[in-house]
Formats: structure tokens, C-alpha cells, sequence
């Protein structure tokens, strides 16, 4: 087809209005630079109904050109005066793109070098770039398709692909970025058909969008800059000494500060650093008070912790965590207070045992009884949102306790709706593998139903009523079994961890095993107690395992080919059973 706007016969002056003043009177631009070009045409097309000049790059403007004509197509080398040199390795690198792309619209000394250069105002950066990633696939692919390679072939063939690093494009792109408010930075095939959507209507983006365009560009280059890092550092057809030398993993380490050595990892024979996010929050934002300095395995039994008393804000609660499992809790019922010191001491002895030498989280300052229950016997850490000063100096009395403080669980106290999410900007968490890495949404935190006081979505699969207390105890059953190791069960009697089982292979054998030790700890407090599942019970026998320890209630998700029987047993075993929505297993 061909675009030839009636009031657009004139083609663009290559001089403009010598009122720098107003910088409505500089031509509107737009650059459009693409390797991949699908989709490009209704973008170009609704571009120049709007009167914008395009200029482009030397391929992209004869793909265009065989469709649109007229004078609001131009090549980048006819608006800047240079011809493409370096084999087109050079061609968007220049103050009339660069400029006309940075410049503050409302500074006039920025307006008036663009007049003096000659160069107008761009409003769109349309990018995408040499296809590196393809291409490092087909690399690899050759790598490893060949008999032998040498170090020499290696290094040759990496030079071949380093053709497909694309500079002009992200640093045009990151230049439309910085100067969002005015420039609409296009990295992404699928925002064309948003901004054909605000051409066609003649609205202007609005700023939020443009700030969220300009993320998105950023992360591309972002993405594309970490590719080309760990590609440059391979190493594996190298000596051992020159694989050393080289630090393939810091490109993954773009978005957190520089690493702290901590002493050793998950094993003294181990190495290990700690990278906080930047900016600095959750974790990364907690102070170090007292003690010998964090270890790895500290550092992930305090991300069990503020994983679980997320799980329950804003009510006040109390977490021992040992090895990654939580082994103590108690929190406040829902709309109550409580007193602290009493939580604080129940989460304690849910499991003394366990809880010596384990990880202690609280939502809630700590005062000098707190600090009597601390210093009792030994424990890694206590992490709170405040320390009185009486309490600081009876756990400085401990010299291998570490104190933590935790700003950002000031926040959790407040309100569920008023908790940032632990990841901040993406709500996401990722593992890496051997060969890959693995990335999945968060396992959102539950939300209790206000009128029912259960899992919101939760049905009672028996007549009897369901007194507050299972209500509550359901609840907090259930919140809590999600952050242990699948298979998982857990015991909850008054809001407190009676015990657990989790990481066992046959849920049965975590049911029983969570019974046994309840029995064990809690022997006066076991009947009546709720037991939660992370997952649907394949068979009837968790049902009939709790019966023979007077258990009042049982929480799991459905699921399984045979709900019924399970929903038969409870009926036999007069158990109250409730259903919950959702499954939480955890690996």
C-alpha cells in the first residue's frame, strides 16, 4: 500500500524555525532501526498520518520503502549528512540522533544546539536488535556438533558472532530511556499495537506508561548485556587456572551491589557471598547490631522467616526457623494484639529441642522480658523491627547471639495491604540449575475470609459446626504448612505449632511422624489439635492415622481421585474436614 497524507507533499525542510524558544516549531522524528521487522508497517504507517518524519536505519528503510512513499521516509545517512561507514557498524552513532533524542524540551540551550546542528526533536525510538541470541544458540550448537575444537577455533569463532553485538541499537534505545518523559522508547514487538492504538487517537502516552516503556528497555539491554557477558566469559575449553580467573557468574549479579564475602558457605569447604538488592530492602536492608557476622545458611533461615511472618501480617507473631524449616510459631488471632512476651515464649517451646541454636523472627519490638526469653539458651539470631535499650544490652551480653535489625518488618506489622512485596518488582523467584534456571510466580500469601474466618475459597466437608477456635486453627494450619518442605504436615493446637513433618517422600510417613513427636512434646495439648496438609491425601490413611490421636480437625487442599473416602473417614472419625482451594508444594 501507499501512505501519501494529502497536506504532506512538502518534504521535510532541512532547516528549521530559528525560534528556539517554542519547541513546537522543531519537525517531530522518530527512529526505527529493526532486525526483525514483523509488525512494522501499521506502526510506520500511523506514524506518518501523524506528520512524524521517519528515519531509518539503511535495511529497514528499504523494507519500508517498498510499501510506503512519499517525503516522511528518510535514511538516517540523508538526515545526519554521514554516509554509513565501518560496514554499517557505524551508522546511528551521531549528535543529530543522539541529540535530537536526549534533549530536555524544556531547557532552551538544549533547544538551541539542536538548532544550530540542524537537528529536530525525536519522539520515538524504535528498536530491535542483531539477533545475538539466535545466532549464540547456532553458535553453541556448532560447538558442540564439532569433534575437536581448540582453543584457537573457539576464540575465532566467538569473534564471528561478537558481528551480531548490536551497539547503536541499545544505545539509542538507552538514551529514548533516560529521557522517558519526552521520548517513547519501543523495545518490544508487542507494544506496537499500543502505540498504533495512541497515534491513530492523537493522545499523547501518559507518563506512567512511558516510565514503564523505558524499564522495559532498559531490561532488554539489560538481558542482551548479560548474554554477551557470560557468552565472552566460556571458559570451558580453557586450563582450570584461566576458568578461575574468569567470573562468568557476576554478569547474573547486574541488579545487586557488589558481593560481601561471607566466611564460608553452606559448608566450610564452600565459598560464598551475599548480594542485597539495589536499592537495599528486605534483606538486604537489615543491620547487623551485635555478633559475629551473618552466615550463608543465616541467611537463608532469616528468608524462611520473613517469608513466614508475611504470610501472617499484621498479626503480631513469633518464628523459629532451623534449617530452613520453620519449627516454632505462634501469632496473635485475627484483630488481637496479644501480649508479645507470651507469643514470643510459646513460639519457643512449640519444639525446644529444634529451636536450640535456630533462627528467631519476630513482627513486633523487643523489650527486656523478649530479652529474657532470648537469652535462656542458645540461639543463631534474633531479628525484630526494634530493640529497646535494655533489651540490646542483655542480648550483647550473648556474644555469639546475633542481633538484627529489620526496618522493613515495621511494614509487615501494619497492614497485609500496606506490605511491599518481598521481590519488590517482580513478585517472582528463580533457581538456577545445572544447565539453566528455573523462574516461577511467588506462592502468594493466603488471605482469610472475613465472614467465614477461613482460607478464603475453603468448604467444610462435614455437618458438624466449626467452632472459632478450628477456624483459627485451620487457618494458621494451613498458612504455616505451605513454607515447609512437601511432603508436609503440620499440628496446630491455640494458634501455636504443636510440630511438623516435612521433606518426607510418603505423606503418611510425614503425618505420622508429626503425630508421634506432637505426643511427644505436647502430650495434654494434642487432642482437639488441627492438622494441615500442603497437599490432597491420595488415601484415607492421614484421616484414619489422626482418629487414633483425637484429632478435631483436618485442613488439606482436594483433589485426589479419592476425596470421597477421605471425606467418608472423617465422616466415620466425626473429623472436621475442610477443603482448601489451593495446593502448596515446596521444593
Amino acid at each position: 500500500m501507499s501512505v501519501k497524507p494529502a497536506d504532506c507533499s512538502s518534504p521535510p525542510a532541512a532547516s528549521h524555525s530559528h525560534d528556539s524558544s517554542d519547541h513546537r516549531q522543531l519537525r517531530r522524528y522518530a527512529v526505527i532501526s529493526v532486525s526483525d521487522k514483523t509488525g512494522l508497517l501499521p506502526l510506520a504507517e500511523a506514524l506518518i498520518q501523524q506528520e512524524i518524519v521517519i528515519l531509518a536505519s539503511t535495511g529497514t528503510y528499504n523494507y519500508l520503502q517498498q510499501e510506503l512513499t512519499g517525503p516522511y521516509l528518510m535514511r538516517i545517512a540523508e538526515y545526519t549528512g554521514c554516509n554509513e561507514i565501518l560496514s554499517s557498524r557505524v551508522k546511528t552513532l551521531h549528535p543529530k540522533i543522539h541529540g535530537g533524542i536526549l534533549a530536555d524540551r524544556h531547557r532552551q540551550d538544549h533547544l538551541l544546539d539542536l538548532h544550530n546542528l540542524g537537528a529536530g526533536l525525536i519522539e520515538y525510538v524504535i528498536v530491535n536488535f542483531y539477533p545475538f541470541t539466535e545466532q549464540r544458540k547456532t553458535w553453541r550448537a556448532s560447538i558442540e556438533a564439532a569433534d575437536q575444537t581448540t582453543g584457537s577455533d573457539h576464540e575465532q569463532s566467538l569473534i564471528s558472532l561478537a558481528e551480531f553485538i548490536d551497539i547503536g541499537g541499545p544505545c539509542m534505545l538507552r538514551a529514548a530511556a533516560k529521557n522517558w518523559p519526552y521520548v517513547v522508547a519501543c523495545s518490544h514487538l508487542d507494544q506496537y499495537s499500543h502505540l498504533i492504538q495512541h497515534l491513530n487517537a492523537e493522545n499523547q502516552l501518559d507518563l506512567p506508561t512511558r516510565r514503564r516503556l523505558a524499564g522495559a528497555a532498559f531490561a532488554l539491554t539489560a538481558a542482551l548485556d548479560q548474554q554477551i557477558a557470560l557468552t565472552l566469559s566460556e571458559t570451558s575449553y580453557e586450563h582450570p587456572e584461566a576458568q578461575a580467573a574468569a567470573c562468568p557468574h557476576d554478569a547474573l549479579l547486574a541488579h545487586y551491589d557488589q558481593g560481601q564475602p561471607l566466611l564460608y558457605g553452606e559448608n566450610s569447604h564452600q565459598e560464598a557471598t551475599w548480594h542485597p538488592e539495589s536499592p537495599p530492602r528486605w534483606l538486604g536492608d537489615i543491620r547487623l547490631l551485635h555478633g559475629p557476622q551473618l552466615s550463608y545458611n543465616n541467611y537463608l533461615d532469616l528468608h524462611a522467616c520473613l517469608k513466614v511472618l508475611l504470610e501472617f501480617a499484621p498479626r503480631p507473631c513469633a518464628v523459629v526457623v532451623k534449617h530452613g524449616s520453620p519449627c516454632g510459631l505462634a501469632c496473635a488471632a485475627v484483630d488481637d494484639s496479644g501480649s508479645t512476651e507470651e507469643i514470643l515464649r510459646r513460639a519457643l517451646h512449640s519444639d525446644p529441642r529444634s529451636a536450640f541454636g535456630g533462627v528467631i523472627a519476630c513482627s513486633f519490638p523487643i523489650n527486656e522480658r523478649h530479652a529474657e526469653l532470648l537469652t535462656a539458651q542458645f540461639y543463631e539470631v534474633v531479628m525484630a523491627p526494634a530493640f529497646s535499650d535494655r533489651s540490646r544490652h542483655m542480648i550483647q551480653q550473648k556474644p555469639r547471639l546475633r542481633m538484627i535489625l529489620s526496618p522493613w518488618l515495621r511494614h509487615a506489622s501494619l497492614s497485609k495491604t500496606h506490605t511491599p512485596s518481598p521481590e519488590g518488582t517482580h513478585h517472582r523467584e528463580a533457581r538456577s540449575l545445572l544447565g539453566g534456571m528455573l523462574i516461577q510466580e511467588r506462592d502468594p500469601a493466603e488471605i482469610i475470609d472475613p465472614r467465614t474466618q477461613l482460607i478464603q475459597g475453603a468448604q467444610l466437608m462435614h455437618p458438624q459446626a466449626l467452632s472459632d477456635d478450628y477456624r483459627r486453627d485451620a487457618s494458621i494450619a494451613f498458612q504455616l504448612v505451605k513454607h515447609l518442605k512437601s511432603n508436609a504436615i503440620c499440628l496446630v493446637h491455640n494458634g501455636d505449632l504443636l510440630a511438623q513433618g516435612s521433606g518426607f517422600t510418603s505423606r503418611i510417613e510425614a503425618a505420622e511422624f508429626a503425630l508421634r513427636k506432637a505426643r511427644a512434646l505436647h502430650p495434654h495439648r494434642l487432642s482437639g489439635a488441627t492438622l494441615a496438609s500442603d497437599g490432597f491425601f491420595p488415601f484415607r490413611d492421614v484421616i484414619d492415622t489422626a482418629a487414633r490421636y483425637n484429632i478435631g480437625c483436618v485442613i488439606s487442599p482436594s483433589g485426589s481421585k479419592r476425596d470421597h473416602e477421605s471425606v467418608q473417614a472423617a465422616r466415620e472419625h466425626e473429623i472436621r474436614l475442610i477443603f482448601a482451594p489451593a495446593r502448596h508444594f515446596l521444593h
